[in-house]
């Protein structure tokens, strides 16, 4: 018997012996695969809004991230795919797979969800936990809110010579219906503004219409929340500037007295300080190139009354008499020591 086992051990080739190893491998391959495994997957859930949509969801808690972990199970070659897809993040669709789609507030359950929606092309994988388990989230309409008249509010250094005119002069807002109502709460109307570009204006020369682009702007920065847009973004503006307002500070500006012509003769007066330092003047650029190069002069003035002069004068205030119209000093009040004395009045003897 056993020489012919032997003969027979003598009859298998190397190829047979290395087919019988592979398919073994095989085998154990597919065993392998087939078997049964759990692991879990860290990855993020957003929630998508078809395009097109008249809704915008939020999430409740505003602490969300979309940070979640997931927990599957399967056959280990399908759930190495699985874990795979999912590690790349998960949109569920609102509307879809287990996420409402009416206004309202809704609570997902996100294993039910992502199975439906971001395994169905991985059989035998299932969504064992997933933590957390759930997501609120709060589905408002979008409103659309027309006829939303458009303003420019001038900078306060220029001055507008005669009617503006803003193309269009009305734009369209979209907000969530909670925005609309806190818009329709407000005792102010809402307005969109233009912000026109500061240098765009210093560049314009007085008297001559310019047409501007400037861009739309919202109030309260209502721009910045979820789902706030507005039609147009820019607009056209015309305008024709009547000066720019500038400011010069004058190193030095003399003070002068004032006197009764009938007193002018009798009195000597001191002015502590006799000069004003580093005076701000501002006004219409033209002015104020006027005052700054010399051929306007700004000079301060003290106007001394007879009373003031028999009580030997005091704390009195600075005047600028002479200044032209739409020059503006920059100070609230000025103030300076002013001492009178008679000129004919008896000096003090000498103490011996």
């Amino acid at each position: 018997m056993s020489g012919r086992l032997a003969n027979l051990g003598k009859g298998v080739t190397a190829k047979e012996v290395i087919a019988v190893v592979v398919v073994t491998a095989l085998i154990w391959l597919y065993a392998e695969a087939e078997s049964v495994s759990t692991t879990n997957v860290e990855t993020f859930v957003s929630i998508s809004v078809p395009e097109g949509s008249d809704r915008v969801v939020t999430p409740v808690d505003p602490s969300w991230t979309g940070e979640i972990n997931i927990r599957l199970q399967g056959a280990r070659g399908s759930i190495d795919a699985a874990k795979t897809a999912l590690a790349r993040g998960i949109a569920l669709a609102l509307g879809a797979g287990g996420v409402p789609g009416r206004p309202g507030q809704h609570s997902i359950n996100l294993q039910s969800a992502i199975q439906n929606a971001a395994l169905r092309g991985h059989t035998g994988v299932v969504v064992v936990a997933v933590d957390p388990p759930t997501l609120t989230i709060d589905v408002e309409p979008i409103v659309r809110i027309p006829d939303v008249p458009i303003r420019l509010t001038p900078p306060e250094d220029v001055q507008l010579a005669g009617d503006l005119v803003i193309e269009p002069a009305i734009a369209t807002v979209t907000a969530p219906q909670s925005v609309v109502d806190m818009i329709d709460s407000s005792d102010t109307p809402l307005v969109a503004n233009v912000r026109l570009i500061a240098t765009d204006l210093n560049d314009l020369p007085p008297g001559v219409s310019r047409t501007l682009t400037g861009t739309l702007e919202l109030p309260d920065g209502l721009l910045s929340e979820p789902s706030v847009t507005i039609s147009p973004q820019t607009v056209s503006v015309t305008l024709r500037i009547e000066s720019q307002l500038i400011e010069v500070v004058l190193p030095s500006v003399p003070i002068w007295e004032f006197i009764p012509p009938p007193e002018a003769d009798n009195w000597t007066v001191t002015i502590d300080p006799p000069f004003l330092t580093d005076l701000t003047v501002s006004g219409p650029s033209d002015l104020v190139q006027r005052v700054e190069s010399g051929e306007i002069r700004v000079i301060g003035m003290v106007e001394l009354s007879s009373e003031a002069l028999e009580a030997g004068g005091g704390e009195l205030g600075v005047q600028f008499p002479e200044l032209p119209a739409g020059l503006v000093i920059a100070t609230d009040s000025l103030s300076v020591t002013v001492v009178a004395v008679r000129r004919d009045a008896p000096s003090n003897p000498a103490q011996p």
